[in-house]
Parts: C-alpha cells; structure tokens; sequence
C-alpha cells in the first residue's frame, strides 16, 4: 500500500503533522518519592525527526501538589511527587514548519508507608513497625525492631541477654572480671567477687563426705577467702 499526500495549488506536498507516544502512558500506585523515567518517541512524517522540538508539562494535578518534573524539554523526563494523587503529564512536539502532536501520561501516586515512618514499603526493612533509623545491626535486611535476632549471633532475643552485642550470647565464653555477663547465665559470675560467691555457695551445699582428708567445710572457705588453693 502506496502512501498518500496532499498536494498544494502548486502540486507540491503539503507538510504532515508529527506523531508522538508516551511510555509508559499509564502508571497506577506510582509511591510517593519514587522516581518515574518517561519517554517520549516522536515521528516527522517528512522525515525530519531531527528538527522535532519536544515540550513537557504537568496539564492536571492536585490542588497544592508537591511535584517536581526534571525537564521541559527533551525526549525523557523524571516526574517525582510527594503529594497523593492523580496527575496528567503532558508532552507536546512540533515540527520545523510549526505543526504540533501531542502524548499524555496519565500518573496515580500513592502513600504506602503502613507504619507512618516517612519510609515507604518498598523501601521500608521493618514496614509494620516505626523505625525512621533503619538500624540494621547485622546487614540481613530486617530492621532491628523486627529481628529476633538483631545481632545475628544465632540466639533469639528472648534468650539473649543482649541482643544488639553479637559476642553476648548463652553459648559466650565468659570473661572474668570485665563486669559483663558475656554467656547470660545471670550469675554474676564475670567478676572475682561473683566467682567466689557461687563458690561459697556450692561449698556450703557439698555433704560432709565430699571433703577430703578430714578437712572440715570451715577450712576450706577460709582458704577461698585468703586465695589459697582449695584442694
């Protein structure tokens, strides 16, 4: 099939108006923040798409509206928008002889921040609970306040003593007298005054049998408090 163009009076063809599309032309639940790339594809008829001029604007939006739109000119755009709503966006191109096309987008922007602490879902490591930090200690990509296991140190946080401290856990190796409960036995055993008081206790609760050599219980808890050895 042949194409077909109007001639003048003078039997010259008259020029063609452009076309233009959008991409995309229709975007639904578009996140407040978020970034939206558009294209615009322009064609001259007289096969002069070179010479096409491109204009860009926001044609319908919400009263007040927060937005931003990169450029006013060009083939591609960035529309972002910090208000709700729906918006047209529209783009406009000429021709070397004045003739003019034009493309809409039509944009629906959404808020879904569930837990209202200005992070949106999709972006959000904890979307159900506020945690406008987004403190995530051990880089799995869920927030604190919603990891069991915070510190990543494989104990949940009902049996950690300490779940933002990875080298505090009930499988921890104690060390003595630096004022923490590295392995959460609550015993107070990380201190020589703690040590010695767990023993005094077992001592006093060991049957006379178990004491050797007809040393009595008495003696051996003085050794403990001179620092002697009890054997």
């Amino acid at each position: 099939m042949g194409t077909i163009r109007v001639l003048g009076d003078d039997g010259i063809p008259q020029p063609e108006p452009p076309t233009v599309s959008v991409d995309p032309a229709l975007t639904t639940g578009l996140e407040i923040g978020v970034d939206l790339n558009l294209l615009a594809t322009g064609d001259d008829p007289d096969g002069n798409n070179q010479n096409l001029v491109y204009a860009w604007q926001v044609t319908s939006a919400p009263a007040g509206a927060n937005f931003t739109l990169a450029s006013t000119d060009g083939t591609s755009n960035v529309f972002t928008s910090q208000t709700v709503g729906d918006y047209e966006i529209t783009v406009t191109v000429t021709d070397e002889v004045g003739l003019t096309a034009f493309a809409t987008a039509i944009v629906s922007v959404v808020n879904n921040d569930t837990d209202g602490d200005g992070i949106i879902d999709s972006e959000d490591n904890c979307s159900l609970i506020p945690n406008p930090d987004q403190a995530d200690q051990d880089n799995d990509g869920l927030g604190d306040v919603c990891d069991s296991d915070a510190d990543g140190d494989g104990f949940i946080n009902i049996v950690d003593c300490n779940d933002f401290d990875a080298t505090i856990n009930p499988n921890a190796t104690e060390i003595i007298g630096n004022g923490i409960d590295e392995n959460c036995n609550g015993l107070g055993d990380d201190s020589a005054a703690g040590l010695i008081g767990n023993i005094v206790t077992i001592i006093n609760n060991l049957p006379n049998s178990d004491f050797r050599n007809g040393r009595s219980r008495q003696w051996y808890l003085i050794r403990l408090q001179k620092g002697g050895k009890s054997y």
